[in-house]
């Protein structure tokens, strides 16, 4: 191991046991979990933290390109995290369907008011995702 990637180790660890130790205190979340790496890091680390007390959600609708659903299942059993599937209706949002460039935003919309809606069904209090700085932008 070069001297470069000793120094990237001790931070990516330390991140590491804050994300965990963040997570360890909701005592319970949903991640909203669409498969892909960044929320598949968040369901992995929330299965680490909370076991049971953890589950993913993956939102789907007509929207949803062909095989995502079967392959977020795969990935969700290969964590270990609990794992709903949440038939979302975007396209009912106005917002949704103008196709601007805010497109995201109506999407995310419609996923996480059917996640807050669900949050005693399924005995949880926070919904967390992996969104990112890269996500947020400048």
């Amino acid at each position: 191991m070069d001297s470069s990637s000793e120094q990237v180790c001790p931070t990516l660890t330390s991140k590491q046991q804050a994300l965990l130790a963040n997570l360890r205190q909701l005592e319970s979340c949903v991640v909203a979990y669409s498969g892909g790496v960044d929320s598949a890091v968040v369901a992995q680390a929330a299965v680490l933290a909370l076991g049971d007390g953890a589950l993913a959600v993956t939102g789907v609708s007509a929207s949803l390109a062909s095989g995502e659903q079967a392959a977020a299942e795969t990935l969700a059993r290969q964590i270990g995290i609990r794992h709903v599937v949440l038939n979302t209706e975007e396209f009912g949002r106005p917002g949704y369907l103008q196709n601007a460039p805010d497109r995201c935003f109506h999407c995310k919309t419609e996923l996480y008011s059917q996640l807050q809606q669900r949050l005693s069904d399924w005995n949880v209090r926070w919904i967390v995702n992996g969104a990112n700085v890269d996500d947020v932008g400048d």
